[in-house]
Protein backbone atom coordinates (compact mmCIF):
# COMPACT_ATOMS: atom_id res chain seq x y z
CA UNK A 1 0.00 0.00 0.00
CA UNK A 2 1.19 3.63 -0.69
CA UNK A 3 -0.31 6.50 1.06
CA UNK A 4 2.34 9.13 -0.49
CA UNK A 5 0.96 12.10 -1.99
CA UNK A 6 0.64 10.42 -5.05
CA UNK A 7 -1.68 7.84 -4.24
CA UNK A 8 -3.13 9.05 -1.18
CA UNK A 9 -6.31 9.37 -3.47
CA UNK A 10 -7.03 5.79 -3.54
CA UNK A 11 -6.18 4.96 -0.11
CA UNK A 12 -9.92 3.88 0.35
CA UNK A 13 -9.63 1.56 -2.70
CA UNK A 14 -6.00 0.13 -1.43
CA UNK A 15 -7.80 -0.82 1.83
CA UNK A 16 -9.96 -2.38 0.46
CA UNK A 17 -8.13 -4.09 -2.10
CA UNK A 18 -5.51 -5.32 -0.13
CA UNK A 19 -8.10 -6.91 2.93
CA UNK A 20 -9.55 -8.71 0.36
CA UNK A 21 -6.22 -9.99 -0.85
CA UNK A 22 -5.03 -10.82 2.98
CA UNK A 23 -8.55 -12.47 3.72
CA UNK A 24 -7.56 -14.69 0.61
CA UNK A 25 -4.29 -15.25 0.93
CA UNK A 26 -3.99 -16.76 4.76
CA UNK A 27 -0.93 -19.24 4.39
CA UNK A 28 0.55 -18.28 0.65
CA UNK A 29 3.54 -15.64 0.81
CA UNK A 30 2.84 -12.27 0.08
CA UNK A 31 5.29 -9.19 -1.04
CA UNK A 32 3.89 -6.11 0.49
CA UNK A 33 4.90 -2.65 -0.40
CA UNK A 34 4.50 -0.40 2.59
CA UNK A 35 4.69 3.56 2.05
CA UNK A 36 2.97 5.81 4.23
CA UNK A 37 0.43 2.90 5.43
CA UNK A 38 2.15 1.43 8.25
CA UNK A 39 -1.20 1.96 10.69
CA UNK A 40 -3.30 0.11 7.81
CA UNK A 41 -0.91 -2.40 7.06
CA UNK A 42 -0.45 -3.74 10.84
CA UNK A 43 -3.70 -3.51 11.34
CA UNK A 44 -5.16 -5.25 8.81
CA UNK A 45 -2.22 -8.00 8.78
CA UNK A 46 -3.37 -8.50 12.48
CA UNK A 47 -6.99 -9.28 11.59
CA UNK A 48 -6.19 -11.79 8.93
CA UNK A 49 -3.42 -13.28 10.82
CA UNK A 50 -1.25 -13.53 7.37
CA UNK A 51 2.18 -15.16 8.90
CA UNK A 52 3.86 -15.34 5.51
CA UNK A 53 4.67 -11.51 4.54
CA UNK A 54 7.84 -10.25 3.14
CA UNK A 55 8.00 -6.33 3.25
CA UNK A 56 9.62 -4.84 -0.10
CA UNK A 57 12.48 -2.21 0.07
CA UNK A 58 11.19 -1.28 3.61
CA UNK A 59 11.58 2.79 4.53
CA UNK A 60 9.58 3.48 7.49
CA UNK A 61 10.75 3.91 11.09
CA UNK A 62 12.02 1.85 13.84
CA UNK A 63 8.83 1.68 15.67
CA UNK A 64 6.86 0.36 12.90
CA UNK A 65 9.75 -2.46 11.63
CA UNK A 66 9.47 -3.67 15.05
CA UNK A 67 6.11 -4.09 14.77
CA UNK A 68 6.31 -5.66 11.61
CA UNK A 69 9.04 -7.79 13.11
CA UNK A 70 6.40 -9.03 15.77
CA UNK A 71 4.15 -9.89 13.37
CA UNK A 72 6.45 -12.57 11.93
CA UNK A 73 7.61 -10.61 8.65
CA UNK A 74 10.52 -10.51 6.66
CA UNK A 75 12.26 -7.90 5.13
CA UNK A 76 13.82 -7.94 1.25
CA UNK A 77 16.65 -5.90 0.48
CA UNK A 78 17.91 -4.52 -2.42
CA UNK A 79 21.22 -2.85 -3.59
CA UNK A 80 19.63 0.62 -3.29
CA UNK A 81 18.86 0.26 0.12
CA UNK A 82 22.54 -1.07 0.80
CA UNK A 83 23.79 1.94 -0.55
CA UNK A 84 21.61 4.62 1.20
CA UNK A 85 21.58 5.84 4.76
CA UNK A 86 18.16 5.31 5.65
CA UNK A 87 18.30 1.59 3.89
CA UNK A 88 21.61 0.76 5.68
CA UNK A 89 20.09 1.96 9.44
CA UNK A 90 16.67 -0.20 8.86
CA UNK A 91 19.35 -3.38 7.88
CA UNK A 92 21.21 -3.12 11.01
CA UNK A 93 17.81 -3.15 12.83
CA UNK A 94 16.84 -6.70 11.25
CA UNK A 95 17.51 -9.75 13.10
CA UNK A 96 19.28 -12.08 10.37
CA UNK A 97 16.81 -14.65 10.54
CA UNK A 98 14.23 -12.35 8.66
CA UNK A 99 16.54 -10.95 5.99
CA UNK A 100 15.72 -12.05 2.04
CA UNK A 101 17.43 -10.26 -1.18
CA UNK A 102 15.29 -8.84 -4.07
CA UNK A 103 16.44 -7.31 -6.84
CA UNK A 104 13.31 -4.87 -7.85
CA UNK A 105 14.51 -4.47 -11.49
CA UNK A 106 14.18 -2.73 -13.23
CA UNK A 107 13.97 0.16 -10.87
CA UNK A 108 17.05 -0.94 -8.39
CA UNK A 109 20.66 -0.33 -10.05
CA UNK A 110 24.15 -1.54 -8.87
CA UNK A 111 26.76 0.91 -9.62
CA UNK A 112 24.19 2.48 -11.75
CA UNK A 113 23.85 -0.44 -14.10
CA UNK A 114 20.21 -1.79 -15.30
CA UNK A 115 19.68 -4.58 -12.70
CA UNK A 116 20.00 -8.03 -13.85
CA UNK A 117 19.53 -11.28 -12.03
CA UNK A 118 23.50 -12.05 -12.11
CA UNK A 119 23.49 -8.64 -10.27
CA UNK A 120 22.20 -10.53 -7.20
CA UNK A 121 24.96 -12.19 -6.37
CA UNK A 122 26.13 -8.44 -6.00
CA UNK A 123 23.80 -8.17 -3.22
CA UNK A 124 25.20 -10.66 -1.30
CA UNK A 125 28.56 -9.94 -1.23
CA UNK A 126 27.36 -6.21 -0.25
CA UNK A 127 25.92 -8.21 2.98
CA UNK A 128 28.24 -9.82 3.62
CA UNK A 129 30.46 -6.78 3.82
CA UNK A 130 28.01 -4.23 5.66
CA UNK A 131 27.12 -7.42 8.28
CA UNK A 132 30.40 -8.86 8.78
CA UNK A 133 29.02 -12.32 8.05
CA UNK A 134 30.49 -14.41 5.45
CA UNK A 135 27.38 -16.97 5.79
CA UNK A 136 24.81 -14.55 4.13
CA UNK A 137 23.85 -16.86 0.95
CA UNK A 138 23.07 -19.77 3.97
CA UNK A 139 21.14 -17.53 6.16
CA UNK A 140 18.80 -15.84 3.39
CA UNK A 141 18.39 -19.23 1.66
CA UNK A 142 17.43 -21.12 5.21
CA UNK A 143 15.11 -17.90 5.61
CA UNK A 144 13.38 -18.73 2.78
CA UNK A 145 12.87 -22.37 3.20
CA UNK A 146 11.52 -21.49 6.76
CA UNK A 147 9.22 -19.37 4.98
CA UNK A 148 7.93 -21.62 2.41
CA UNK A 149 6.94 -24.27 4.50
Amino acid sequence: MDFSSRYINEKKQQIEIFDFICEHAKNKIMTVHCKKAEIELVETLTTHKNKKVILHWYSGDQFWLEQFLQLGCYFSINSNMISSIKGREIIFNLPLNRILIESDGPFSRINNKKFTCDLLYKIYENLKQLLQNENMEEIIANNFIRLAE
